[in-house]
């Protein structure tokens, strides 16, 4: 069932495109009220692949699944938001993400969301991703 996450997480890198517009007005997080800014997480608990999430000073997050004996995907198409000292954390499609199969705009579309747990350093995820519920308890990379 895990390798099955993966695959999807995998399969939605794959299927959607990106088309970035610097507009000049980057929004940077502030690290002292949204605690993930600049940090990495990682699930452990998908067998022998993994998921991880980067949550970029931007607002930017990269997110990166392998999957067993198969190289890393990797793809940049999401943004974060955290509200400050609010535990709640939301990753979006980034502005000009579409999906490449049907064409369709995913800009703004809500991609995971979750909290963030300061004792823990985790981060837990969850949403849907190509019809399939999916759940994740990220621990941060040192």
């Amino acid at each position: 069932m895990k390798k099955v996450f993966i695959s999807l997480l995998a399969l939605s890198l794959v299927c959607i495109g990106f088309s970035s517009c610097d507009n000049g007005l980057e929004s940077s997080a502030d690290p002292t009220t949204q605690p993930i800014a600049g940090k990495t997480y990682r699930a452990n608990d998908v067998g022998d692949g993994y998921v991880k999430f980067t949550f970029h000073m931007n607002l930017k997050c990269t997110m990166e699944a392998k999957e067993d004996g198969k190289a890393p995907v990797s793809g940049s198409y999401y943004e974060w938001w955290m509200s400050p000292n609010d535990p709640d954390v939301v990753i979006r499609y980034a502005q000009g993400a579409y999906d490449k199969r049907t064409g369709a705009s995913l800009s703004g579309k809500e991609f995971l969301s979750g909290s963030y747990d300061a004792s823990a350093k985790t981060v837990t995820l969850s949403g849907d991703v190509e019809g399939t519920h999916v759940n994740f308890i990220l621990n941060e990379v040192q």
